[in-house]
């Protein structure tokens, strides 16, 4: 079985999928790192930090992205 397209529409649909990919996984990382700096430093200062967007303060990233 072989996939369609030329060698070449093969290879630049593979990196394209490849960079959405990385792209997806370093947006969750750096949404995670916002949120745990956020957490940490609120803890640092004795106070509740970002509480008031969703449940813990999950949605602060997409908040923060608007």
């Amino acid at each position: 079985m072989s996939l369609p397209g030329t060698p070449l529409q093969q290879e630049v649909a593979i990196s394209a999928i490849k960079v959405v990919v990385l792209f997806g996984i370093l947006m969750s990382v750096f949404s995670g790192m916002t949120y745990v700096e956020r957490r940490l430093l609120a803890f640092m200062q004795f106070r509740l930090g970002p509480n008031r967007t969703g449940p813990f303060g999950l949605l602060q990233p997409v908040a923060d992205g608007i």
